[in-house]
């Protein structure tokens, strides 16, 4: 998330482009290019200079990821560049004094789940670790192969060539579990997704240390066979992170909520959250993401703290303000005065007033109103 909200400290003016990007066939690649083509067009024609137009062009002539495309370009020239799991609700390509980071950080939150991920079998496993959306380290662990399969001797031996195997199965898992756990701790994972073979997935699992057991999930899919869809495992892998995403979510919202419930230091709804801004209170800016409608509110360039919901409101500090999208101006200040953000929902029991709000660094509520 750090690379992301920096964007929100650098020169402006920002080049923000989100698109579809079904580019699996030609046919969805050849879209893709026609639709940023059009797009292009128009923020030419609303000034938008060569030097930023540039790099989103590079980035569509390679991009081949289904999904969706983001590319967010500053006042230098430097692009953020995202593929998107999914289309954008809304597809967007403007030229605006603010970087449009929300939809970003809403697939950072997932992305930003450090995790270990593990496909094994009776003859070791192959691991990954995975930080900030990115494989760090990927590695084979190959352990004792001597006599690993179950044969069927027969007679008095029968049963000491299948305990053989049965110990080099175990001890094979335990190598790599150590090596599993080791991954964890490095990365400090919130979480193990493990798939291959049952009776060595049983044993990975008894020699697990207790902490790195308890965020290990097994999916069923997947395996180190040669020809194996890796497909359905990296379904699996994607659905337990965004799980855990979530869940950090709910728990930033109940800590909102108890706050809230008991008069504690928080800003709830749009008008306390941008005098909260005002007074560079914001510790975590909660903020919902709309792709309906666009909110407007102001802001002054000079500070993060010259934000508002009305124009007359900086004015009668001074300053002449500049619209724009309400998301854009409430992380922009919250990240200019050293905050965080965290995406939130828009409907829930303990989601802020229309889906903006924070918790703060004062222990005292706020007066007046934005």
């Amino acid at each position: 998330m750090n690379d992301i909200l920096d964007f929100a400290r650098r020169r402006p003016p920002f080049l923000s482009v989100y698109l579809a990007s079904d580019t699996a066939t030609e046919d969805g690649a050849g879209r893709l290019a026609v639709t940023w083509r059009a797009r292009r067009a128009d923020l030419v024609d609303a000034g938008a200079a060569d030097a930023l137009l540039a790099p989103v062009d590079a980035v569509v002539a390679e991009h081949r990821e289904p999904g969706g495309l983001a590319v967010v370009v500053d006042g230098d020239g430097d692009a953020l560049v995202r593929t998107l799991p999914d289309p954008p609700a809304v597809e967007i390509a403007e030229l605006a004094p603010l970087p449009h980071l929300g939809p970003l950080l809403r697939e950072d939150r997932v992305a930003s789940v450090p995790h270990v991920i593990v496909v094994v079998d009776r003859t070791g496993a192959d691991i990954e670790t995975v930080v900030d959306g990115e494989g760090k380290e990927s590695e084979v662990v190959t352990g004792e192969t001597e006599q690993i399969r179950k044969v069927q001797a027969g007679g008095w031996s029968h049963r000491r060539y299948q305990q053989r195997a049965e110990n080099t199965w175990e001890h094979n898992a335990a190598g790599v579990a150590a090596e599993v756990a080791e991954r964890a701790r490095d990365i400090g994972a919130e979480l193990v997704v493990a798939a291959g073979d049952e009776r060595a997935l049983g044993f990975l699992r008894a020699h697990l240390p207790t902490e790195v057991s308890a965020i290990l999930q097994v999916s069923e899919h997947g395996g180190r066979a040669a020809g194996v869809d890796e497909e359905p495992f990296l379904r699996d892998v994607r659905h337990l992170v965004a799980t855990v995403a979530a869940r950090r979510t709910v728990e930033e919202l109940e800590r909102f909520a108890e706050l809230r419930g008991r008069g504690g230091a928080v800003a709830d709804g749009p008008g306390e959250t941008f005098t909260a801004l005002r007074q560079a209170l914001v510790d975590t800016l909660l903020i919902h993401e709309r792709s309906d409608a666009e909110r407007t509110a102001w802001f002054s360039a000079s500070a993060p703290s010259l934000v508002a919901l009305e124009a007359r409101t900086l004015r009668d500090l001074g300053v002449e303000p500049l619209p724009a999208r309400l998301e854009d101006v409430a992380i922009w200040s919250t990240v200019g005065s050293g905050g965080t953000v965290q995406p939130v929902p828009e409907h829930g029991p303990n989601t802020p007033l229309d889906g903006v709000g924070a918790r703060l660094r004062a222990a005292a509520p706020l007066p007046g109103q934005a």
